[in-house]
């Protein structure tokens, strides 16, 4: 019985979340008639899952060492701002690079005033939150882009599933094959131990938000050319997305060696087809997001330590 317990314990972790994302697909393409399998709603799930998943695979460094940042959307709003107004001079591919270089320094610049200022990242991305959302509201007040051009070459599903078998791969390689990967973990265990292990806390730190930055410039590029806009809007509320992702994938609050890209690849997957799934079925759209928030929920209560000696884990 205490061999089976202990099994249960290690494996569960890695099992519940694709067990969840197969009774979700399985419950809701017999509850929808089987239109969740449909090209058409493969089409749509690619699309509406294309930056929440991106930039989940670049939140899992940070996340393994414990934090999660507030400013995802806000800094991905500010990216679309550069990346439409280079689109629009004919530049394609240099706008995906300005998106990555800017999605980069902001990103670099929340990690480097939590790292080095004192000040807790959550805190600092909390501040960034508000800082990027003040430009984009600010400049779309005045000037909402519309995006010019054809991108049917580009804005595919095909095009969408390489970036995100090609961005899953590089960073499963990172984290799981690299040092980087490894002190990422170990933080994520003993911050304090890491360090005094000789692992450079500070540096990981600002490396793991350089590479959420990229995740989030590729997201901001495709996401520009899909909706074909800019407004105050843009980007809105993905960084919750990215939270329920990883949440529903079973990442661990605190990070640790327990930490996984495949967190973010199947809580994406999951989330999505959870939302999709209920409105093929019929439910009111006015309660997906109750449903959302009751199994965020049941996720968070089933995962979240607890311990009967403390009031906070």
């Amino acid at each position: 019985m205490a061999e089976r317990k202990s099994f249960i314990r290690q494996y569960a972790p890695s099992f519940a979340p694709i067990l969840g994302l197969i009774l979700v697909v399985a419950v809701f393409g017999i509850l929808s008639g089987g239109r969740m399998f449909t090209l058409r709603n493969a089409k749509m799930i690619i699309n509406q899952i294309f930056p929440i998943i991106i930039c989940s695979i670049g939140a899992v460094f940070y996340w393994a060492w414990g934090v999660f940042d507030l400013a995802v959307a806000g800094i991905l709003g500010c990216t679309t701002i550069f990346t439409a107004i280079i689109i629009n001079t004919g530049h394609m591919w240099l706008a995906l690079i300005v998106a990555i270089i800017v999605a980069c320094a902001f990103c670099v610049a929340s990690s480097f005033v939590g790292t080095f200022s004192g000040i807790p990242i959550f805190l600092a991305s909390l501040c960034f939150m508000f800082i990027t959302n003040g430009i984009l509201t600010a400049y779309t007040n005045k000037h909402i882009i519309l995006i010019l051009g054809d991108f049917d070459k580009i804005n595919t599903m095909p095009v969408k599933l390489t970036i995100i078998v090609v961005v899953g791969l590089v960073c499963w390689f990172l984290f799981n094959f690299t040092a980087l990967g490894k002190a990422c973990r170990l933080m994520g265990g003993n911050e304090k131990a890491a360090k005094f292990s000789g692992i450079k806390v500070n540096k990981i730190k600002i490396i793991s938000f350089i590479i959420a930055g990229v995740c989030i410039g590729i997201a901001s590029f495709f996401l520009t050319m899909r909706i074909g806009k800019v407004d105050y809007q843009t980007g809105s509320g993905v960084q919750f997305d990215v939270i329920t992702a990883l949440v529903f994938g079973g990442m661990p609050f605190g990070g640790g060696r327990h930490a996984r890209i495949s967190n973010a690849v199947i809580g994406s997957f999951t989330y999505i087809m959870l939302s999709n799934g209920m409105q093929l079925a019929g439910i009111p759209y006015n309660f997906i997001d109750l449903v959302n928030g009751v199994v965020f929920l049941i996720v968070v209560y089933l995962s979240f330590p607890r311990s009967k000696d403390k009031l906070l884990p």
